[in-house]
């Protein structure tokens, strides 16, 4: 019976060391899923505003580069 029961808790105890670690790894992918796509996101913001100085070397309107990028005229504004 006791070691009936010391079975059990090893069960429960493996259960628990692989949960945690499944979530410890869920936790991770979450994590790195979210750097890539905010890294992504801060690359294009970076495309937008490149292009946006370029057009207005080449005398685009605020309104124009705003339609184009879609950057607020305040954003292209301040370039």
């Amino acid at each position: 019976m006791y070691r009936h029961r010391q079975e059990g808790l090893w069960t429960h105890q493996n259960l628990v060391s692989y949960a945690k670690k499944e979530g410890k790894t869920e936790g991770l992918i979450k994590g790195e899923l979210k750097g890539l796509v905010k890294g992504e996101l801060k690359g294009l913001a970076k495309g937008k505003t490149e292009v946006a100085k370029k057009l207005k070397t080449e005398n685009f309107t605020a309104q124009q580069i705003s339609e184009l990028t879609d950057l607020s005229i305040e954003e292209i504004e301040k370039l």
